[in-house]
């Protein structure tokens, strides 16, 4: 109940402000996207390539990319994720703030 609670609280206002102002997706994650489509249908699963191009948009401020980058393992740890996740959640992008808050809620050592 106690874990409810504390994800209703963390999550719910983030949610609100999140879902006003949704982001765009830039044409350049798009097309970093069908790429990476492409290397996978070829046979290619590596995914180096893709997150060094990911972690450029991210670094450009791509909310996408950040919360794409933080959730698929690319970022190098903890608490780079968490800011990629942040950074994300505060541009809007509701899947970042939802995994922020299951980190929160989880007690992973971080700190709103």
């Amino acid at each position: 109940m106690l874990r409810i609670l504390c994800f209703s609280i963390l999550i719910f206002p983030a949610l609100t402000i999140a879902s006003s102002v949704p982001p765009d997706i830039d044409p350049a994650l798009q097309q970093l996207l069908a790429t990476q489509a492409e290397r996978l249908a070829g046979g290619d699963s590596d995914r180096t390539a893709f997150n060094n191009d990911l972690s450029g948009l991210a670094e450009k401020g791509d909310p996408v990319a950040q919360y794409l980058l933080a959730v698929s393992g690319g970022s190098e740890n903890r608490e780079k994720t968490e800011k990629l996740l942040l950074s994300s959640a505060s541009s809007g992008c509701v899947g970042a703030a939802g995994v922020l808050g299951l980190m929160y809620m989880d007690n992973q050592q971080l700190e709103p």
